[in-house]
């Protein structure tokens, strides 16, 4: 194993292990992958002299400035010899199968984990147009201990000869509707009119809580509506405590009502820390007050962890195994 949600010399090491494996592969051999969320920061193994220090400094800009998954991810394929496509170049000429967890909204495979097995359809300038577009300073800690902005050639090309995709078989098997689905069975076996809503959630975590619970404030009694996607948290440069699902239910515990309960929680069990995620009710809001917490000084600061902690709204399950994305669930009694 390695580091996540940032990569290490250790991810570089197994990397190379792995891609040892495949290259030993013939045509009378078959290799059978899992592929996950968390597979882009585990395969790990940038161009010759550069580290995975560098790969760190980027993705934190990224991230920092509110960059979604989908880009992200476009930018991982072209910043290591291990995705877009690069593991089933190794193990050509064999068989490739790869069974697909998907944590991105749309369920584009070759997003997942950056696609390692998937011919990529993205180029080094569709990178380079996403670090434009996010106006980006994006400085290196060099070894050397200079500084230097991205230079010419650090992003890197992904496979586009075809014979390397003849024998590979790209197969979704659980996705965030996956989750969705179950959860509106249960939701209806227990009485309530449920409905998803939408299971490519996108845009900022903050706003998007506000649209929710508003959302809830327009629905009959009753009524449990679910959302499935990933949001996201334009810091600034603040560096706060907390994930975005946690900034989500912070958001929306401003507008939620008698009888309201919103949950949203990371389905890995990780909101960029050790909570899973938050929940927001009228009882919590009313705890909050008798503390003296104030909300918007919390939501400021993209500090949602030390709030929940106060109040005990957080929620903890531990690591679950599995990576479908967020889940949302908005209940009206």
């Amino acid at each position: 194993g390695g580091t996540h949600p940032f990569p290490s010399q250790k991810n570089v090491e197994v990397t190379r292990e792995i891609i040892g494996i495949l290259e030993s592969l013939t045509d009378k051999d078959l290799a059978v992958f899992i592929v996950s969320g968390g597979g882009s920061t585990l395969l790990c193994s940038p161009e010759d002299g550069r580290t995975c220090l560098e790969e760190e400094m980027i993705l934190k800009e990224l991230f920092s400035a509110g960059a979604t998954i989908q880009e992200i991810n476009l930018i991982r394929k072209h910043l290591s010899k291990a995705r877009g496509g690069w593991l089933a170049k190794y193990a050509y000429p064999a068989g490739v199968v790869s069974l697909i967890f998907s944590d991105v909204p749309g369920n584009s495979i070759g997003f997942v984990a950056s696609g390692p097995t998937v011919k990529d359809e993205t180029t080094v300038s569709s990178a380079e147009k996403i670090l434009r577009r996010h106006n980006l300073t994006l400085k290196l800690n060099l070894p050397v201990g200079s500084e230097a902005k991205i230079p010419s050639g650090f992003l890197i090309e992904t496979p586009k000869e075809n014979k390397y995709f003849e024998k590979v078989h790209n197969i979704l098997a659980v996705s965030n509707e996956t989750a969705l689905s179950a959860m509106t069975d249960e939701a209806r076996r227990l009485g309530f009119s449920a409905r998803i809503k939408t299971a490519v959630l996108e845009g900022e975590a903050a706003e998007v809580g506000q649209k929710i619970a508003r959302d809830l404030r327009d629905a009959p009694p009753r009524t449990c509506l679910l959302y499935g996607g990933e949001t996201t948290v334009t810091t600034g440069g603040k560096r706060g405590i907390g994930g975005r699902n946690g900034e989500l239910a912070l958001s929306a515990l401003r507008f939620v009502g008698e009888g309201e309960i919103i949950a949203a929680v990371a389905s890995d069990g990780r909101d960029n820390g050790d909570y899973m995620g938050a929940i927001a009710d009228l009882t919590g809001r009313e705890k909050a007050h008798t503390l003296g917490l104030k909300i918007e000084e919390f939501l400021n600061n993209h500090s949602p962890a030390p709030f929940f902690e106060k109040t005990g709204d957080f929620l903890f399950s531990g690591h679950t195994g599995s990576n479908v994305s967020d889940l949302i669930i908005a209940v009206k009694a």
